[in-house]
């Protein structure tokens, strides 16, 4: 009887949509909170290629249910996401500050797997493996960091279906 019941189950484990890795954190910098959200959807990748996002608090959790659906909608060329949250654009000074603390958390995980960082220098020697130097990008060079006023902007970013009823909605 087990043996049926794992048989019958086992289309629906291969065929399923499963997220590799997923986080929810905040950073704290003086009295204001920042929401971050880290989702890796694939482990087949050997550069684990990876986008930043910053988004208004308002568009922090539609654009957290948004990236999946894209992602196994269409075949991207990204499998790590990051988003950061943020209350009010206009106070760029500490937005600066969450958006560096942000980056060099991610950048230190990357590290931690060989990856390729965001801020931290590196080059490929002749293996192809990634040599870290000691030196870093200011903010404004860093690659793959993106600004985004709503979740309707993710679409620019990311390969979309044509038309996406949920993408159409304010949000």
């Amino acid at each position: 009887m087990k043996l049926l019941i794992f048989l019958l189950s086992l289309p629906l484990s291969l065929f399923g949509q499963k997220y590799y890795s997923e986080k929810n954190d905040s950073i704290h910098i003086d009295t204001t909170t920042f929401l971050t959200y880290f989702i890796k959807l694939s482990d087949n990748s050997t550069t684990d290629a990876a986008m930043i996002f910053v988004v208004p608090n308002k568009s922090f959790d539609s654009l957290k249910k948004q990236i999946p659906l894209l992602y196994f909608s269409k075949k991207q060329e990204y499998d790590e996401f990051y988003v950061l949250s943020v209350a009010d654009i206009s106070k760029r000074g500490i937005i600066k500050r969450a958006i560096t603390e942000f980056i060099n958390q991610i950048d230190s995980s990357r590290f931690e797997r060989n990856r390729s960082t965001f801020m931290r220098l590196y080059s490929l020697d002749k293996n192809n493996r990634i040599v870290y130097q000691t030196t870093s990008k200011d903010l404004q060079q860093v690659d793959n960091l993106y600004y985004l006023n709503s979740a309707k902007e993710l679409c620019k970013y990311l390969v979309c279906p044509e038309q996406l009823p949920y993408l159409n909605r304010q949000h």
